[in-house]
């Protein structure tokens, strides 16, 4: 089968401050400030970059990155998210102190040989050369993964997508960062669904099957209401199909996209692209090998598995560059779902930089 070509959208939510700035006092400081700020940084990027390459966007009040106006225009866009703090204040732990940011990447072509790895490599260069970024639990790294330009997802490469995320559940447990596991904003499709939860996969399927357009598909993938634990937005799952809703999609400022939420903060470019790597490379062979037959006969639920599945769409494209897929599966990820692994997210930063330094040796 051919390969499917994709683009992508990066969401990187962080704490900044200048280097060697004192704390300012007293809270709340009042949104100007972290304008303000942005504004400074604004100027020193494109300084550096020898051209507009970053803009600042306070005037959506959240959620700024699910716009195409800000990711189709080849800048990168600096602004707020309120998963992570309100644009009024710093963060409340003393350690990771700064102004909530989220910076959100141009729409960069996803294929062997594309440039976005450089895009995401360069961004993370000019920003540490500013400031000091810190990260805490509720710091995240979303990718948005949507079809080559001029095209959309079909409702069969939906339907893949969504019964591979279910098929490999347990897998995914294994890789996740520890903050992500049971993080209120990412919700396991199938565990924490209770459309789905208590459902055998080949039934899960048969739903599936059945959803006639993208919005039933969402609502079964994410479902609004949770019995007995009131409600929850329908985008706090880890595997968003939200922007593939026909209300979304027929917006001119939404870009169709499936949304990987369950990647940690980062704070270096090396361990962004890891989880950019796994969260694109999942959806493209997801959207290609992801029927039920396939996925039963040649596949089990083990993370050793998911890696293979994700392999082999980028064995058919002759991608070469698997080391960051490695670093993300390296030392029995299973042990990592029985509590074996590592149980901070500065630990799991760790093993992957042992890791990476292991590899570029």
């Amino acid at each position: 089968m051919p390969g499917i070509s994709c683009r992508i959208g990066v969401e990187i939510e962080v704490y900044a401050r200048e280097k060697g700035s004192d704390r300012p006092e007293p809270q709340p400081l009042g949104p100007e400030r972290i304008k303000a700020f942005a504004d400074t940084l604004v100027q020193f990027y494109n300084e550096k970059s020898g051209k507009a390459l970053l803009r600042a966007d306070f005037e959506h009040e959240s959620h700024p990155g699910h716009h195409d106006s800000h990711t189709s225009s080849g800048h990168w866009t600096v602004t707020t998210d309120d998963a992570i703090g309100s644009p009024d204040l710093l963060a409340d732990d003393d350690s990771v102190w700064g102004y909530p940011l989220e910076f959100v990447s141009p729409i960069f072509n996803f294929y062997p040989d594309s440039a976005w790895r450089e895009g995401v490599e360069d961004h993370w260069n000019t920003i540490l050369l500013y400031g000091e970024f810190h990260i805490d639990e509720d710091c995240a790294t979303h990718v948005h993964v949507s079809p080559e330009a001029g095209k959309v997802w079909s409702s069969e490469q939906l339907k893949r997508v969504a019964q591979a995320v279910i098929y490999f559940d347990q897998a995914f447990k294994a890789i996740w960062a520890p903050s992500r596991r049971e993080h209120d904003l990412t919700s396991s499709n199938k565990a924490n669904n209770y459309k789905l939860k208590d459902l055998e996969f080949a039934e899960c399927c048969k739903l599936i099957q059945e959803c006639v357009d993208p919005d039933h598909l969402v609502s079964l993938m994410q479902p609004l209401e949770r019995p007995g634990s009131g409600t929850t937005p329908l985008r706090s799952y880890a595997w968003n199909f939200m922007n593939t809703m026909k209300a979304t999609t027929e917006e001119k400022e939404k870009i169709g996209t499936i949304e990987f939420r369950c990647a940690p903060g980062t704070l270096t470019a090396e361990h962004c692209l890891i989880w950019v790597e796994f969260g694109a490379s999942f959806v493209q062979a997801a959207a290609q090998y992801g029927t039920q037959d396939r996925l039963e006969k040649e596949y089990d639920s083990t993370a050793e598995s998911l890696k293979k599945f994700i392999l082999k769409a980028r064995e058919e494209e002759e991608v070469k560059e698997t080391d960051r897929l490695d670093t993300l599966f390296y030392g029995l990820p299973e042990s990592r779902a029985e509590g074996k692994g590592p149980d901070k997210d500065i630990k799991m930063r760790q093993v992957f930089d042992a890791r990476i330094k292991e590899l570029g040796a």
